[in-house]
């Protein structure tokens, strides 16, 4: 179905999409008419029907982003002496 020429949203492989109970989920795989999730950052994946799907809104697009970032180890960055690992204080 299209909207002035322009075709309605669809989840796609490899998008955010959320769900009917308001989960964010990136869209794994599309089969028949079940659609399936997996939760940003990893987990168990869920199916839904196309139709109760929706696009994420830019708050859930950013959370979702957040959640797949790898995140760089403080001893992996040149320039720090001892790695960015120091030993903690003894009490």
């Amino acid at each position: 179905m299209t909207v002035f020429g322009v075709p309605e949203w669809a989840p796609r492989r490899g998008f955010f999409a959320v769900d009917d109970l308001g989960k964010v989920g990136e869209v794994v795989g599309i089969r028949e008419d079940v659609v399936y999730l997996c939760p940003p950052g990893g987990g168990r994946e869920w199916g839904k029907r196309p139709s109760e799907l929706r696009p994420p809104n830019e708050t859930e697009l950013e959370w979702a982003r957040v959640l797949t970032t790898p995140v760089v180890r403080t001893h992996d960055v040149p320039g720090i002496p001892d790695g960015g690992t120091r030993p903690r204080p003894r009490k």
